[in-house]
């Protein structure tokens, strides 16, 4: 089934529902038929008037990364369909989730680092500097929090700055950046990363700001596993 043919699919189940708000929903849920569905069957059986579908929308797309999107839509009813006060409460959500992370995080690398002998407060200053390096501020000289808008061109290419750290990538030479795949009988373009660390292999797409990930080994970093490799070839044959 091409990606055309899905994309008018959910149009035709909601004729009634505004085509501009179809398409972002089609576009926040990643083109997933199913998840669509959702939020469009929300807003045809609340009735919701076209203001209130776009401030829906609005928050799915500032929060949708972030908080599921059933708790998105919970807490708009709940809200009874107030935009500011829905997004107060995800906002919530979200600073509760990014503190028990940071604690959770600095725990986890505090034994970590017990676990190895290694030096706690170098590790923290380490993981300090790869942060302002990747754009976060700290916030009240605690917290670290990344106050700008998220771009997945840039997350792409600081993961492109760390892959290429990993010894392969300083071992041999000629490591292709980009690649043609076909795909529903259409060569498409992607940008290619080769993570051997953890067994995958990565394909950005630079026309939609996508990213795939092909799992070809175990990926944890520790594993035992053998005879799992990454190669490639140049294949011109039709």
């Amino acid at each position: 089934m091409s990606i055309k043919y899905e994309s008018k699919q959910p149009q035709l189940n909601f004729p009634e529902i505004d085509e501009e708000i179809i398409s972002r929903a089609w576009n926040c849920c990643d083109e997933d038929m199913n998840k669509t569905s959702e939020v469009l069957h929300f807003i045809h059986d609340n009735s919701t008037r076209l203001e209130h579908q776009q401030y829906l929308l609005l928050l799915w797309e500032d929060f949708g990364n972030r908080v599921d999107k059933t708790i998105i839509l919970n807490i708009w009813k709940q809200c009874n369909e107030i935009y500011y006060e829905t997004r107060l409460k995800l906002e919530e959500i979200c600073s509760s989730c990014y503190v028990n992370s940071c604690c959770t995080l600095r725990e986890h690398m505090q034994r970590k680092c017990k676990q190895l002998s290694a030096n706690f407060h170098q590790t923290i200053g380490n993981a300090e500097y790869n942060l302002q390096n990747f754009g976060f501020e700290k916030v009240n000289n605690k917290d670290w929090y990344y106050l700008r808008d998220i771009q997945i061109l840039y997350l792409w290419n600081c993961y492109r700055k760390w892959i290429n750290t990993q010894l392969i990538y300083k071992t041999k030479l000629n490591i292709p950046e980009k690649i043609f795949m076909l795909r529903n009988g259409k060569w498409k373009e992607y940008e290619i990363a080769f993570d051997y660390e953890y067994r995958r292999i990565v394909l950005f797409d630079n026309v939609k700001l996508k990213v795939k990930s092909l799992q070809v080994g175990n990926p944890k970093k520790l594993s035992l596993e053998f005879n799992v490799h990454i190669q490639w070839y140049n294949d011109l044959s039709d």
